[in-house]
């Protein structure tokens, strides 16, 4: 009888994938043992001959490193390309320039974070919905300088007292808006 292999060992055999290995298991392009505990075993030469019958040429070296190799020797430049593995001063300077941005935006983020916990920090929707209600207030107020001069005008034929009138009452609503407005204290 011939020596059966455990799925790892056939992976080494075929030099291969453990994974690999149980997909073609699993899709039924090899065939298993069992032995005198139950588990699963590989006869390798019949699992060599069924690999090479039912496994698609091109579909094993896919993903494969030769096939990576090959692909890379035909870009431009290759040949100035570190191979797998091989360290650069360009890796090195790149990996510690997105570590220094990483650190400065985390930073940023905690400088944030406090501000708002010290309450230096407003809401955008806070302050448009405030800015919102302070123009309507000073429209309303100056709207009223019309009703409250329109019948006091009327009669004045002055056009120097008309222009003191006017310009006293919009001077005054906008004194009113003014005090109305949140102080801004720094």
């Amino acid at each position: 009888m011939r020596e059966l292999l455990s799925l790892r060992a056939y992976a080494r055999h075929r030099n291969v994938r453990l994974s690999a290995v149980q997909k073609a298991i699993a899709n039924n392009r090899i065939s298993t043992v069992p032995d005198e505990k139950g588990r699963a075993k590989i006869d390798p030469a019949v699992a060599d001959i069924q690999w090479a019958q039912n496994t698609n040429p091109l579909q094993q070296e896919r993903g494969s490193l030769k096939d990576f190799e090959r692909t890379q020797a035909d870009l431009p430049g290759a040949s100035q390309l570190p191979l797998a593995g091989e360290k650069t001063g360009v890796q090195t300077s790149v990996l510690s320039e997105e570590k220094a941005e990483t650190e400065n935006v985390r930073r940023q983020l905690l400088e944030i974070q406090l501000a708002k916990q010290r309450g230096e920090l407003v809401r955008v929707e806070d302050i448009s919905r405030a800015l919102a209600n302070k123009l309507k207030a000073a429209q309303e107020h100056l709207n009223t300088v019309a009703d409250r001069l329109a019948p006091i005008l009327a009669a004045e034929t002055d056009v120097s007292k008309v222009d003191e009138m006017l310009r006293s009452e919009i001077r005054r609503a906008m004194t009113q808006i003014a005090l109305e407005a949140p102080h801004v204290t720094q």
